[in-house]
């Protein structure tokens, strides 16, 4: 396995939150804002479905020896690391809390 050099590599569209206008959207995507939100929501209910039907639930465990707390906040790029270094497998899905119960995450 690759290992990973330990230094977090630049992010692509850095750290800078980007606004368009609707009018450049449209340009660019050929869709209305209420259009690409439709898209966006049909998107997001396949996923659903998909995480439904073929989903597993895991049951959360305490961190095994070995393993540091990573920064908070960054579990997609955490996740990512510990799979690249071949130190587990990477998985996402939504995660929920009992002190939120119904309320869910997109989480890896």
């Amino acid at each position: 396995m690759p290992q990973h050099s330990g230094q977090r590599p630049a992010r692509p569209c850095g750290d800078v939150m980007t606004t368009f206008t609707a009018a450049q959207i449209k340009e660019a995507t050929g869709l209305s804002m209420e259009e690409g939100f439709a898209r966006g929501a049909k998107l997001r209910d396949a996923a659903r479905s998909n995480l439904i039907e073929r989903g597993k639930v895991f049951t959360p465990i305490k961190r095994p020896k070995g393993y540091r707390k990573r920064r908070d906040r960054e579990c997609f790029y955490n996740s990512a690391m510990l799979a690249i270094d071949g130190r587990g497998t990477y998985v996402e899905g939504l995660a929920c809390s009992s002190l939120f119960p119904g309320m869910t995450t997109h989480h890896a």
